[in-house]
């Protein structure tokens, strides 16, 4: 009897120590938070999937650029800074094209993703101006800016 307590007592610790181990591991999970756009035209109440052939965003009075002459682009992402509520940055969808300026305004929000992995930054956009040099309009898809990697904004020009 006792031998049997015994293997009985040992697989239960096992098994409590294999069923506590952790598969799940929150800390490796995405914690990019990006605003993610893409360009679109409308052609004849049509809309389809443009590409910006030579992209350069920046923000406004920066010297550095996000994209810089990139060819090609349908799709782009960046993140928006927590220190502030708005950003003005300035889009060159051609080099033979007029720039624009879209303007974000948006809150942030930090939220503790666990204790091991710390906090994230998530925003939410609140409002959205442009000038209409090349783009047609800006359409808001999903104002929360999040690591889901959705779309947020579409731009048409």
């Amino acid at each position: 009897m006792k031998k049997k307590f015994s293997l009985l007592f040992c697989a239960l610790v096992i098994l409590s120590i294999f069923s506590c181990r952790d598969e799940y591991n929150i800390c490796t999970l995405n914690k990019d938070v990006n605003l993610i756009g893409g360009f679109y035209q409308s052609i004849g109440g049509n809309e389809i999937t443009a590409v910006a052939p030579n992209l350069t965003i920046a923000t406004l009075n920066a010297t550095s650029s996000i994209y810089t002459n990139q060819p090609n682009i349908s799709i782009f992402s960046f993140p928006l800074s927590s220190t502030v509520d708005s950003a003005k940055y300035v889009f060159t969808i051609a080099n033979n094209l007029p720039k624009d300026t879209l303007t974000i305004v948006y809150s942030s929000k930090s939220e503790v993703v666990s204790a091991e992995c710390g906090t994230t930054i998530y925003n939410n956009i609140t409002k959205l101006t442009y000038t209409k040099n090349t783009i047609d309009s800006v359409k808001i898809l999903s104002a929360n800016v999040n690591t889901l990697l959705l779309k947020n904004i579409k731009i048409y020009y």
